[in-house]
């Protein structure tokens, strides 16, 4: 039998995830909702941990959604070493976790950790947009699947 393809993978999660939440998060109450900012808020604090920002915002919206934003250096668009998809990504559908490795930082993607991939596997809609370069980059997923990758958009970063 061949190697699965990233995106394969991906797309096995999203379903395993979205069948077994509690898997995941304990629960699937406001404490798992909790579970899910902390782990999308814990990327920011490892820019913030290495200098690289000095500003993390989060902000729940009135239609109940979360606005979680930092001015670090953003994640690579380049292509990811699986050669399959970019690094933006597969951060946002493979990794569970950032950390520091050596003083620098690092995307992981243990099994049954809570991450990017778990928000975006049991949200309705992730919207993602990322600064790199100077341009932005925007994904859009819905129920885990993604619904609509801009490989740039036409305003530069500000």
């Amino acid at each position: 039998m061949g190697k699965k393809s990233a995106r394969t993978t991906a797309l096995e999660v999203v379903h395993f995830i979205r069948n077994r939440p509690r898997m995941y998060l304990g629960s699937v109450d406001s404490s798992g909702l909790f579970c899910l900012a902390d782990a999308i808020i814990g990327y920011c604090l490892v820019e913030f941990e290495l200098g690289q920002s000095n500003e993390i915002s989060v902000c729940v919206n009135a239609n109940g959604s979360l606005t979680v934003s930092d001015n670090g250096r953003g994640i690579s668009v380049e292509t990811h070493s699986n050669g399959e998809m970019t690094n933006f990504e597969w951060v946002m559908r493979c990794s569970t976790y950032a950390e520091l490795r050596n003083r620098e930082r690092a995307f992981c993607d243990r099994d049954h950790s809570v991450g990017a991939r778990t928000m975006v596997a049991l949200s309705d809609w992730v919207e993602a947009t990322v600064s790199w370069n100077g341009r932005l980059y925007r994904h859009r997923y819905e129920r885990g699947e993604p619904s609509a990758i801009y490989p740039t958009l036409d305003q530069p970063a500000r």
